[in-house]
Formats: structure tokens, C-alpha cells, sequence
């Protein structure tokens, strides 16, 4: 009688466990920081293009402003010609985004604005509108003045109109940008 000794097996390649509950929530922690880190570096480079912009609009300003303090220092009748038209050069120059992002923030679906034109002298808009009714006129300027990015909404004038079937209220208003 040949008895062999039992066959040795030796494996080396260890079973496979499942995943402990701390490794999904280390895993799902981990996913987290990085979607925060894309989202906060996206912001970031917005921000960067902004101030960039900026940058090369100031630049250009500047630089505009140097070669026509070079002109009238040479030319005493230009001089006095870039006097006046200073002001009227600033209003167009001016940034209106902050403004105009304002007065997204304040739409309503009880106020329709008609017109914007930029007041120059008061760095500010001139609006004209039509609301469904005077209390809500007054609701959206409450609103208006409210608003950190505006120096204040001022009702300039208001009358009843018959628009169709419908009474409105047309109005003007000035509002004015924070420096």
C-alpha cells in the first residue's frame, strides 16, 4: 500500500473582504474636498479674469489720460477743450456692470422698465417704467433703496395711464451708483 502523504496547497492570494463602512465614508469625504476644491479654483479663476479686465481697462484709462495731459500741456486751446469734456469722457468711461447688476437683482414682474439712460453729472441711471398699481411702485423702490450697490432710488415723477384695458402707473426714478 502506496500512502502518499496529502497534497500540500499553499495559497498565497488572500480572499477578498469586502470594504469596511469607513473606507466608503473616507472614499465619499475624499470625492467631496476635491468637488469643493474644482468648484472654489473655478471661482477663483473667474475672479482673476475680472480683476484682469480691470487692470487693462485702468491701464488704458491712464495711459488715454497721459497722452492728453502730454496734448494740452503743448496746446492751451486744447486744454481748455479737454476741461469740459472731462466730465462727459468719465460718464461714458464708467463702469455701468455694477449698476446694471443691481437692478437685475430688483426684477419684478409687477415693473417693467421701458428706458435706461445714464445720468452723467450724478453717476447714475435715469429710469422709466410702467408698475400695475403704486403699491408695488413703492415695493420695488423700497427694494431699490435697500440695495448696498446703489447710493438710492428717488421717485422723480408718476401718473395714471389707461394702457388698453389696464390702468398702470408710468414713472421716472433716479438711481445713483456708490462711488
Amino acid at each position: 500500500m502506496n500512502t502518499l502523504p496529502p497534497r500540500f496547497e499553499q495559497n498565497f492570494i488572500a480572499r477578498r473582504r469586502m470594504p469596511a463602512l469607513a473606507g466608503f465614508i473616507i472614499l465619499l469625504l475624499g470625492l467631496a474636498a476635491c468637488a469643493w476644491v474644482v468648484v472654489d479654483y473655478a471661482a477663483l479663476g473667474a475672479q482673476e479674469q475680472a480683476l484682469q479686465d480691470q487692470v487693462t481697462r485702468l491701464a488704458r484709462r491712464a495711459e488715454q489720460e497721459r497722452g492728453a495731459a502730454r496734448r494740452a500741456a503743448q496746446d492751451p486751446a486744447l486744454a481748455a477743450e479737454l476741461a469740459q469734456a472731462a466730465p462727459v469722457a468719465r460718464a461714458l468711461a464708467r463702469d455701468w456692470s455694477g449698476l446694471l447688476a443691481a437692478l437685475e437683482r430688483h426684477v419684478s414682474p409687477h415693473v417693467a422698465l421701458l428706458q435706461l439712460e445714464p445720468d452723467g453729472r450724478k453717476s447714475g441711471l435715469r429710469l422709466q417704467g410702467e408698475a400695475r398699481n403704486l403699491e408695488m411702485l413703492t415695493v420695488w423702490l423700497d427694494g431699490l433703496a435697500g440695495d448696498p450697490a446703489l447710493s438710492g432710488a428717488r421717485l422723480d415723477r408718476y401718473e395714471y395711464r389707461q394702457s388698453g384695458s389696464v390702468r398702470v402707473v408710468q414713472f421716472a426714478v433716479t438711481v445713483g451708483a456708490q462711488p
